[in-house]
């Protein structure tokens, strides 16, 4: 677990930061409600491709593929209540509130997606 654990925290912390970036863009031209679903979408796809070929390595499937985004459907909906809390409770910007709500969506990510791919494995 250990050496799982720091591979989704090195892919995560990637992913992160391109998905910011992304995000950052994106406010640029929508709505920060819009820039992060778009900038969330992307980032799951690149996280599954990560996480089964770096961090677990399992093979990829179209069952996992098709599951993967509920994983972050729900870490989506926790962070999307975190950032408006923090934005519209005037808490934080809205170009900071994605990073505080990091702090409960990593671990979650982590734990389920470790169910999903790799309980099997070990």
């Amino acid at each position: 677990m250990k050496k799982s654990l720091i591979r989704f925290l090195v892919s995560g912390a990637a992913n992160t930061l391109v998905t910011y970036a992304g995000y950052l863009l994106l406010l640029r031209m929508m709505p920060y409600v819009w820039a992060y679903t778009i900038a969330y979408v992307a980032g799951i796809l690149m996280a599954y491709v990560m996480q089964t070929r770096y961090v677990f390595e399992v093979r990829t499937t179209w069952r996992t593929f098709l599951r993967f985004p509920l994983i972050y459907l729900l870490q989506y909906a926790v962070g999307a209540l975190g950032i408006r809390v923090l934005v519209e409770g005037g808490l934080l910007s809205k170009e900071t509130a994605l990073l505080a709500t990091l702090v409960i969506t990593v671990p979650l990510g982590f734990f389920l997606s470790r169910y999903l791919l790799a309980h099997r494995k070990e």
